[in-house]
């Protein structure tokens, strides 16, 4: 359940929605205002801490279970490595059978983050966001949204499921973000986007720490080839606690008043 806003804050923080790309150190520095990631810019060429055009931070991903490894936050993992070619498919549109990392291309230039599981790859696997409170406040919700899109293609169902973690070891999951492919391959083939979103309740963040999202992945039913999956449309907005938020509330609508009360002398 949503915290309500009072009218001021809503007309005050409709200036602040924040739009990012995926190339830095994912930082939640404003309240009550949408960050999100696009993978605008993304070209398949793997994950580095320090990227270059193309790539992703790997300060704020992780990718477990490739047949290359894993790939820890801080890790690098590029094209033109040998032993990461996993984590740099770069963006074949048609990648059936050689597993790992890509940007697919949905549609229309669309460009986002892209797995093709196979026997070795991300089956079981996970992409891991870290984010990280810059607010000034604790946080107790993120208001939370994204998109998958399945290329459906094959007769194998696979999930690609969300849970999250304050301390990146024990996770929980959220069923009502529970997705699975369909088991038939679809005809014609094409990517289907499916829109998601929650509020993730009762947490306690405090300012400076981190939190960690993950998507996993895995086999369901079915055999033979896997489908292709994509993340986009990442979008996280951040609540303080209710203290907090009431407070300001107030003193907003205090300023109100009292400037209401001088026009009315004047």
């Amino acid at each position: 359940m949503k915290l309500p806003l009072c009218p001021t804050i809503v007309s005050l923080l409709s200036f602040f929605t924040v739009a990012t790309n995926a190339f830095a150190s994912f930082s939640i520095e404003n309240l009550h205002s949408a960050f999100v990631i696009d993978f605008t810019g993304f070209n398949g060429s793997g994950f580095s801490p320090e990227p270059e055009p193309g790539q992703l931070d790997s300060d704020m991903w992780a990718i477990d279970r490739l047949s290359d490894g894993s790939l820890a936050f801080g890790g690098t993992a590029i094209s033109g490595d040998s032993t990461s070619n996993d984590f740099a498919r770069g963006s074949d549109p048609d990648a059936v059978g050689t597993g790992g990392i890509y940007a697919f291309d949905v549609g229309d230039g669309n460009t986002t983050l892209g797995i093709q599981p196979n026997g070795s790859d991300w089956t079981p696997g996970s992409f891991t966001l870290k984010i990280q409170n810059n607010t000034g406040q604790t946080l107790t919700s993120l208001d939370f949204s994204y998109s998958i899109y399945v290329y459906n293609d094959e007769d194998r169902a696979s999930s690609f499921n969300f849970s999250h973690s304050i301390d990146n070891n024990t996770y929980t999951g959220v069923g009502i973000l529970d997705f699975s492919s369909p088991a038939a391959a679809d005809d014609p083939v094409d990517w289907v986007e499916t829109s998601l979103d929650t509020t993730i309740t009762g947490l306690s963040v405090a300012d400076g720490s981190d939190y960690y999202l993950r998507w996993s992945g895995n086999d369901l039913s079915g055999s033979g080839s896997r489908d292709q999956f994509a993340l986009d449309n990442v979008s996280i907005t951040a609540v303080p606690e209710p203290a907090y938020f009431g407070l300001i509330c107030g003193l907003i609508m205090l300023f109100v008043i009292i400037k209401r009360a001088r026009s009315l002398k004047t």
